[in-house]
């Protein structure tokens, strides 16, 4: 069953969650190796107190008796000095130690950040219900570990959106005359980003193979759409096509949804319940 506006009474699936539960998988495993570790590191920063204690108790009487301190200054003041000197050091070192056991590595952090990126897009495509789009969050394409982050199905057709969180100017390189048109690359913050297209590509495909199924849905548009959340263009809102593919930002993408087309309510809801069903919730 269907509620009105093209959901299902299911949940669509939750965004952002397979980003989710991969960050949590490898912090996990962040944790454990730091565990393994912390004996070797408490060891480390024992010994190293006591070292420092030696050396600057040693240190402190040779040159307090160089000086010609008297030896009762001496020995009240070296092993002061030392104890200072050598809770300095562990300090220091337990320190580095906790900051090390709750350090995020990049690669495992960049998942917590995409997950965010999904549900941020998911906030700006909930609204589009009211207009009859449904959308599907997080699909697994089977026979493999790669997923869809949304797909919003609505009177223009389905669109395959992928969420790229993103710093710096998204733009367009083209590379100097005569390769001119076949070498448009995106940019992102100075950096290419050749994997965006193919990668997206690949799920388009996926979904094409889902409405290929069925003859009835064989000519029905499969847009994809790369949103990316937190990019820095002088003109956020203008979005660029890369191979056919359109790359822009959270508040673009929803126009370009929520634009009339051909499809009638009940194809929007046909179509929502087949690739549901097909591409399932990750």
């Amino acid at each position: 069953m269907w509620r009105r506006g093209g959901f299902p009474d299911a949940p669509p699936g939750v965004p952002g969650r397979s980003a989710q539960r991969e960050f949590e998988r490898r912090r996990r495993g962040e944790r454990r190796r730091a565990r393994r570790r912390l004996p070797v590191a408490l060891v480390v920063v024992a010994a190293a107190g006591a070292g420092g204690y030696a050396a600057t108790d040693a240190l402190g009487a040779v040159a307090l008796g160089h000086l010609r301190i008297p030896s009762v200054a001496t020995a009240r003041v070296v092993p002061v000095a030392a104890g200072a000197a050598a809770a300095l050091v562990v300090v220091t070192l337990a320190v580095g130690v906790a900051g090390a056991l709750r350090r995020v590595a990049p690669g495992t952090g960049a998942w917590a950040v995409g997950a965010q990126g999904e549900r941020t897009v998911a906030d700006r495509l909930r609204p589009l219900s009211a207009r009859g789009i449904a959308v599907l969050h997080d699909r697994r394409i089977p026979g493999g570990r790669a997923n869809i982050d949304h797909i919003a199905v609505g009177p223009r057709g389905v669109f395959v959106i992928d969420a790229k969180v993103v710093s710096g100017k998204v733009a367009l390189r083209t590379a100097p005359w005569p390769r001119r048109r076949r070498s448009r690359t995106l940019v992102v913050g100075g950096r290419r980003r050749p994997d965006v297209v193919p990668g997206i590509l690949r799920q388009v495909a996926a979904v094409q193979g889902v409405l290929r199924s069925r003859p009835e849905d064989l000519d029905t548009p499969v847009r994809p759409l790369v949103v990316v959340v937190g990019a820095a263009r002088r003109h956020r809102d203008s979005p660029l096509s890369v191979d056919g593919v359109w790359v822009g930002s959270p508040a673009a993408m929803v126009r370009e949804i929520r634009g009339r087309g051909r499809l009638r309510p009940d194809d929007i809801r046909r179509l929502a319940r087949h690739i549901a069903e097909r591409l399932p919730a990750a």
